[in-house]
């Protein structure tokens, strides 16, 4: 009995690690060939176990037949069920005791065993519950089948029966445990192994393809994606969804994923059955649709911060497990290791290739390891053609014997001037042409052996720049030491520069000009205007120009000059040119010019008899004073004065004796109108004319009638006047208030007019003007 039981649990063995060998992945996973596979090998398993069956006594014997059902359902689901138990039933009716009630009830009962066992193994994922299930249900549906065809005695049967297949099952449960175990360290290794492979030989833009892809086929899952951190912000950069292969680059916002907790917890997150508790992301809810049920999400942590996160998901619950985590520590650290690597090499290779400088590596024995775009660029060689040749190759030939004496020393242990600096050397292109370079050369030892990285900058347009420039400077030093204005400039508030002709005007040495204030030299009352001037020179970047100040000389004469001045460079430091250009004798001359043109529009503007205003004068005024009262709405009065009998005066006495006569009344008239807004001038002849701003009709009577008093008081000899021995006036008065549609020439029309009236009546007399359409004021 104890070599059928082992026969029995050898037979177990076999079948159970042909099916794990097999048929890795679980039953969800398989595809329905597979799956018929499966009920197949357990059909033949639960087959031969009826020929090596342990027998209880003359009618009753213990086989593994629903031990292989169990093992079919647990690996290949329903469809494997059913082959299985179809195969047991056939083989009981067909081979074994052929058609009669017990077996046909037996058959029935492998059946319904065959279709409860496929179901638990569809519906219940977590493994230990699924053993314990089917298991159990087997017992089950056996031992009420036994109840059915033993008719007495069976209660034995039902122990010894129970016990053996519980046994089996427990045995079966350890073994795949142990198994699954195994094998999972074995791939955890090779896919360590694997991942180190991908690391060191695969191109930077397929290492998270391959990653991605091993760490799916390690969990058997079939979709997954990689998490990167960029500072605060998080990026989808590559997805792998059943084959489908993806460059996402999808920056994460706020609720897109709760994946993005592994960051700040640096733990990782488990979702074991999304039926019962998904995430709550954005991203999880529409994957939900495309079936996803559990996920995994793990973190891959360098320097105790997060690197990245990889998303894993499976269309089956529970697939995730807490304990299989445990597997991601030990991918963890090559995989973090490898990411890292990539970020610092992609780096590297985004520096090297962007810049514009020569970046060559080489190897102690001066060979060319490592040859960028701008090593291409500078000296013409392709990196095909450079790598593995000696750096010689850009050394000019008449600099090789020292560099290779330079190297050689280097590595006898002698310490090398060059490594660490920067210098201006000469370099030769593939054409052989050599142009000047600056280099700078550093060293770095592994393993002990030397390795020398150069950047390499060609500085032919900067030398020629300099060249220009030093030929530029010679220009402008002769330009400002023979420019015939003063140029000096200042720093911090000092004048730092000056030429010859500045410390000329000055009247001192030139040396004797640096080193002093900016104001020393300029007239007081135009300090406050050039340090308003600075300040806003300073301030907004500007320039000012053809300013006039004036300069004390040392002599204590004053000159005056047309100053500019900008904001430049001297001696690397932001200071203040400034132009000085000397314009007294201009100056003198302009103003002699203006006092000149003065003069003469004095003069044009006064009477030469009478020193008084004349004509002219007063029609000018007479326009400024119309327009200023249109806008103030203010009068405007005109007094036309008139010497009576003036004729009759210079026939008594004299054209000589009239110009005096004239001469008195225009001075009478300045004195009699004392007041700002009131002018004066000759209007022609023996006339006057008074006008008056601002006034209205009654004090320009007053005004007219103070003028007449004035005159009587000089007491003029007249004796040849009809109405007295003295001279008199006539005066004609007329106000306004001017308007636009109005003429200058109405008022003149009415004062006139007024005089006419004032003379016929009798003179010595005013007369105001006066109608219905233009009342006086």
């Amino acid at each position: 009995m104890l070599v059928q039981a082992a026969e029995n649990f050898s037979l177990v063995v076999f079948f159970l690690f042909i099916t794990l060998f097999l048929f890795k992945k679980p039953h969800q996973q398989l595809r329905i060939y597979d799956k018929l596979s499966i009920g197949f090998i357990q059909g033949i398993f639960g087959m031969c176990s009826m020929f090596i069956a342990i027998e209880i006594s003359k009618n009753t014997i213990l086989d593994f037949r629903q031990l292989a059902l169990i093992l079919s359902a647990f690996f290949g689901g329903f469809p494997s069920a059913i082959l299985t138990s179809f195969f047991l039933g056939m083989h009981r009716l067909f081979f074994v005791n052929g058609f009669n009630e017990i077996s046909i009830i037996g058959t029935i009962s492998i059946l319904v065993q065959g279709i409860g066992l496929g179901l638990i193994s569809t519906y219940v994922y977590r493994v230990f519950y699924k053993w314990i299930l089917l298991i159990g249900y087997s017992l089950l549906i056996s031992n009420l089948t036994f109840l059915i065809v033993l008719e007495d005695n069976f209660s034995h049967i039902l122990i010894y029966f129970s016990s053996f297949i519980l046994f089996g099952g427990v045995i079966s449960a350890i073994v795949y445990d142990l198994f699954k175990a195994i094998n999972t360290k074995l791939q955890a290794n090779n896919t360590t192994a694997r991942l180190t492979s991908i690391f060191e030989t695969t191109e930077n833009e397929k290492v998270y393809r391959k990653v991605l892809e091993e760490i799916m086929h390690f969990y058997n899952c079939e979709f997954g994606s990689i998490m990167l951190a960029h500072g605060s912000l998080y990026k989808i950069y590559c997805t792998l969804e059943q084959g489908n292969y993806n460059i996402a680059d999808y920056i994460l916002r706020e609720g897109d994923s709760e994946s993005t907790k592994v960051f700040e917890t640096n733990s990782p997150l488990v979702f074991s059955n999304w039926n019962y508790k998904p995430p709550n992301g954005k991203l999880e809810k529409r994957l939900v649709n495309e079936g996803i049920l559990s996920s995994m999400h793990f973190p891959i942590i360098y320097k105790s911060k997060v690197i990245a996160c990889i998303n894993l998901g499976s269309l089956t619950p529970f697939h995730f497990t807490k304990k299989q985590l445990e597997y991601t520590c030990n991918l963890n650290s090559i995989i973090s290791f490898g990411f890292t690597l990539l970020d610092s090499e992609s780096r590297f290779k985004t520096i090297t290739q962007s810049t514009q400088d020569a970046i060559i590596l080489a190897d102690q024995h001066m060979r060319i390891i490592s040859w960028n775009k701008g090593a291409k660029t500078i000296f013409g060689y392709t990196k095909e053609e450079a790598m593995g040749q000696d750096v010689n190759i850009i050394v000019p030939d008449q600099f090789k014997e020292a560099h290779n004496s330079g190297v050689e020393r280097f590595l006898q242990g002698e310490e090398s001037k060059v490594i660490g600096n920067t210098l201006e050397l000469k370099g030769v292109n593939r054409n052989g042409i050599e142009f000047p370079i600056e280099l700078t050369l550093n060293k770095w030892k592994t393993g002990g052996v030397y390795f020398f990285s150069s950047i390499i900058r060609d500085i032919t347009s900067r030398k020629n720049a300099e060249a220009s420039l030093l030929e530029s400077e010679e220009r402008n030093r002769k330009l400002i030491e023979l420019s015939p204005d003063s140029i000096c400039v200042y720093q911090g508030g000092k004048l730092i520069f000056a030429n010859d002709k500045a410390a000329t005007q000055i009247g001192v040495q030139t040396k004797d000009l640096i080193g002093t204030d900016s104001l020393q030299f300029l007239a007081p009352e135009y300090h406050e205007r050039i340090k308003e001037l600075i300040r806003k020179l300073n301030n907004e970047k500007d320039s000012f120009s053809n300013e006039e100040i004036a300069i004390l000389r040392v002599d204590g004469k004053k000159h005056y000059y047309d100053v500019s001045a900008s904001l430049v460079h001297f001696n690397s430091k932001p200071a203040i040119m400034t132009t000085f250009r000397d314009i007294s004798e201009r100056k003198a001359a302009k103003q002699q010019l203006q006092e000149a043109n003065q003069l003469l529009k004095k003069l044009s503007n006064l009477d030469g008899l009478t020193s008084i205003p004349n004509r002219r004068f007063f029609d000018e005024k007479l326009d400024n004073l119309w327009k200023e009262s249109i806008e103030s709405h203010q009068p405007l009065s005109l007094i036309f004065c008139d010497i009576d009998f003036f004729k009759e005066y210079n026939d008594t006495y004299g054209h000589l004796q009239g110009d005096e006569c004239l001469k008195i009344v225009a001075k009478t008239l300045l004195e009699a109108i004392n007041d700002t807004e009131y002018n004066v001038a000759r209007y022609g002849g023996e006339e006057f004319v008074l006008l008056l701003c601002n006034t209205n009709t009654q004090k320009a009577k007053e005004v007219a009638l103070d003028v007449m008093n004035k005159i009587h008081s000089m007491q003029i000899p007249h004796s040849s006047s009809k109405i007295k021995d003295i001279v008199t006036l006539s005066m004609g008065i007329a106000t306004m208030r001017p308007k636009l549609n109005i003429s200058q020439s109405d008022l003149i029309d009415r004062a006139d007019k007024a005089l006419y009236i004032a003379k016929s009546g009798g003179r010595d007399r005013y007369f105001t003007f006066n109608n219905n359409l233009n009342p006086l004021i």
